[in-house]
């Protein structure tokens, strides 16, 4: 698999409760050589908490919807109503089993930059990782102004 375009500057947030999925992701970046930090929080209570005390630049966030205490689209609604989050534009990223199409659709609604079919196999990932990471590295946008 070829590497991203650039090199993704700032913190991976991956949030899952599948702890297998997160070695998933680590092996990817690894593959990808990509030696960002990454947080890894297994719901969206954990990944708000984190996000709110962070002074961690953050590349993006990859998250699951269905997770206890906190879900996904729960964690983006926060985000949004939360200024000094909302207005930090951190892409927002949905690896998701769950492709009902009421669901996809509230996701995009709350603004969320992508939803793709999540995948433990990895050559699956790393197609759809290497996408998202070319496009945000290239990209013109707010966090990238600074």
């Amino acid at each position: 698999m070829k590497q991203p375009e650039l090199k993704p500057k700032g913190v991976f947030v991956i949030v899952d409760e599948n702890k297998y999925m997160h070695k998933i992701y680590l092996r990817c970046l690894k593959e990808l050589k990509l030696d960002n930090q990454v947080v890894s929080c297994h719901n969206g209570q954990e990944a708000f908490s984190y996000l709110k005390d962070t002074k961690d630049k953050i590349f993006m966030i990859l998250s699951e919807i269905t997770m206890p205490k906190i879900d996904g689209h729960e964690l983006k609604r926060m985000i949004n109503m939360t200024p000094e989050l909302h207005s930090k534009a951190i892409p927002f990223f949905y690896l998701s089993e769950v492709h009902l199409e009421a669901v996809i659709k509230a996701a995009y609604g709350m603004g969320i930059q992508g939803y793709f079919r999540k995948s433990a196999d990895i050559e699956k990932l790393l197609k759809i990782l290497t996408c998202i990471f070319d496009f945000w590295t290239l990209c013109v946008h707010p966090k990238n102004l600074k």
